[in-house]
Protein backbone atom coordinates (compact mmCIF):
# COMPACT_ATOMS: atom_id res chain seq x y z
CA UNK A 1 0.00 0.00 0.00
CA UNK A 2 1.42 3.37 -1.10
CA UNK A 3 1.77 6.40 1.48
CA UNK A 4 -1.17 8.14 0.15
CA UNK A 5 -3.85 6.11 0.85
CA UNK A 6 -2.20 5.24 4.45
CA UNK A 7 -2.10 8.38 4.96
CA UNK A 8 -5.98 8.80 4.02
CA UNK A 9 -6.82 5.86 5.33
CA UNK A 10 -5.65 7.42 9.18
CA UNK A 11 -7.48 10.86 8.32
CA UNK A 12 -10.65 9.57 7.40
CA UNK A 13 -10.42 6.25 10.64
CA UNK A 14 -10.53 3.67 7.72
CA UNK A 15 -7.80 1.54 9.15
CA UNK A 16 -9.94 -1.38 9.24
CA UNK A 17 -10.91 -1.15 6.36
CA UNK A 18 -9.76 -2.93 2.85
CA UNK A 19 -9.28 -0.01 0.14
CA UNK A 20 -8.58 -0.61 -3.58
CA UNK A 21 -7.74 1.71 -6.37
CA UNK A 22 -9.87 1.98 -9.28
CA UNK A 23 -8.14 2.22 -12.52
CA UNK A 24 -7.58 5.62 -14.11
CA UNK A 25 -8.41 7.26 -17.31
CA UNK A 26 -5.90 9.21 -19.75
CA UNK A 27 -6.83 12.78 -18.62
CA UNK A 28 -7.86 11.78 -15.35
CA UNK A 29 -8.11 14.39 -12.03
CA UNK A 30 -8.42 12.03 -9.75
CA UNK A 31 -7.20 8.73 -8.06
CA UNK A 32 -10.12 6.89 -6.78
CA UNK A 33 -10.99 4.22 -4.54
CA UNK A 34 -13.16 1.68 -3.08
CA UNK A 35 -13.14 0.64 0.59
CA UNK A 36 -14.69 -2.21 2.00
CA UNK A 37 -15.38 -3.93 5.24
CA UNK A 38 -16.33 -7.73 5.37
CA UNK A 39 -16.51 -7.49 1.81
CA UNK A 40 -19.20 -4.98 1.35
CA UNK A 41 -18.26 -1.40 -0.36
CA UNK A 42 -19.03 1.15 1.96
CA UNK A 43 -17.35 4.38 0.19
CA UNK A 44 -15.55 5.84 -2.22
CA UNK A 45 -12.54 7.81 -1.46
CA UNK A 46 -11.49 10.46 -4.02
CA UNK A 47 -8.10 12.21 -4.20
CA UNK A 48 -7.19 14.74 -5.86
CA UNK A 49 -3.92 14.18 -8.01
CA UNK A 50 -3.40 17.49 -9.91
CA UNK A 51 -2.68 19.78 -7.31
CA UNK A 52 -4.10 22.47 -10.21
CA UNK A 53 -7.36 23.44 -8.02
CA UNK A 54 -7.32 25.68 -4.82
CA UNK A 55 -8.66 25.11 -1.38
CA UNK A 56 -11.34 27.42 -2.21
CA UNK A 57 -12.16 24.96 -5.16
CA UNK A 58 -12.33 22.12 -3.13
CA UNK A 59 -14.78 24.00 -0.47
CA UNK A 60 -17.30 24.81 -3.04
CA UNK A 61 -17.27 21.50 -4.20
CA UNK A 62 -17.74 19.95 -1.08
CA UNK A 63 -20.31 22.43 0.47
CA UNK A 64 -22.23 21.65 -3.83
CA UNK A 65 -22.05 17.71 -2.16
CA UNK A 66 -23.35 18.44 1.22
CA UNK A 67 -26.51 20.97 -0.50
CA UNK A 68 -27.55 17.95 -3.01
CA UNK A 69 -27.35 15.19 -0.40
CA UNK A 70 -28.82 17.55 2.42
CA UNK A 71 -32.06 18.52 0.19
CA UNK A 72 -32.65 14.98 -1.27
CA UNK A 73 -29.87 14.82 -4.49
CA UNK A 74 -29.23 11.50 -5.51
CA UNK A 75 -25.47 11.36 -3.64
CA UNK A 76 -23.53 10.22 -1.10
CA UNK A 77 -22.66 13.06 1.51
CA UNK A 78 -18.69 13.78 2.17
CA UNK A 79 -17.25 12.22 5.36
CA UNK A 80 -15.97 14.28 7.74
CA UNK A 81 -11.89 13.71 8.35
CA UNK A 82 -11.06 13.14 11.52
CA UNK A 83 -9.51 16.62 12.25
CA UNK A 84 -11.13 19.88 11.45
CA UNK A 85 -10.63 20.60 7.63
CA UNK A 86 -12.12 17.83 4.94
CA UNK A 87 -8.79 18.99 3.02
CA UNK A 88 -5.39 18.15 3.64
CA UNK A 89 -1.90 17.88 1.18
CA UNK A 90 -0.36 15.75 0.89
CA UNK A 91 3.53 15.78 -0.30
Amino acid sequence: MNKLIETSKKLYKLSDYDCRELEGHEGGRNRIFICSKGGEEKFVLRISATGDRSENDYRAETDFVHYLAKNGGRTFDALERVEVMNFVKLP
